[in-house]
């Protein structure tokens, strides 16, 4: 898919396929959008619980992962009063009446809308910040065992398993596709 190279960052990336970004240096990404949690409003034993499922996400990561937050007024539209003769029925009106009211108060109070993407990053990448890491626990030799190497999952699996914790903190998440991803790059 093809992807605004008017941005500093859409100039990094060589393409977007199959819900993957592709950098120009080789690197991969894939990107899922979250919801966001009221915290502050939730019960003692819900934050509890919400803290624990977000220590087992950070536990359960086997490559890089970056937030991305990102905030935008949300505009305000025409705050013309509509004319009740000029609507062809009532429920139009009071529609329109409603979006003008709305409208004007965005004009006059900001909102503002909050998105949250989880970015992954493939752990093979030339210049990673994270290493792989061989685990050795035999101490009765002086040859370590091996008994587990971290060399990263694929990314849609990753994907898949992160959208799982997010899901236990009390989140919703989906896989951003090709055309929410090409929007996002646009919109950096």
């Amino acid at each position: 898919m093809h992807v605004g190279r008017d941005t500093p960052f859409g100039r990094e990336v060589a393409e977007i396929k199959d819900g993957v970004i592709r950098l120009n240096n080789g690197g991969l990404r894939v990107v899922v959008s979250t919801s966001s949690l009221n915290f502050a409003g939730l019960a003692p034993e819900q934050q509890l619980r919400a803290v624990q499922a977000f220590r087992e996400l950070l536990h359960g990561q086997s490559g890089p992962l970056q937030l991305y937050v990102r905030i935008r007024r949300v505009p305000a539209g025409d705050t013309t009063e509509p004319i009740a003769g000029q609507q062809p029925d009532r429920r139009t009106y009071l529609a329109a009446l409603t979006k003008s009211f709305i409208n004007a108060h965005l004009l006059e109070t900001p909102v503002y809308q909050r998105q949250v993407f989880v970015v992954l990053a493939s752990t093979d990448e030339p210049r990673s910040l994270l290493r792989s890491w061989s685990f050795r626990f035999n101490r009765s030799s002086d040859q370590p065992t091996r008994v587990a190497t971290d060399r990263g999952r694929p990314l849609q699996e990753r994907a898949r398993d992160l959208i799982e914790h997010l899901r236990r903190i009390g989140l919703k998440a989906a896989i951003d596709h090709d055309r929410e991803l090409a929007n996002m790059v646009e919109g950096l």
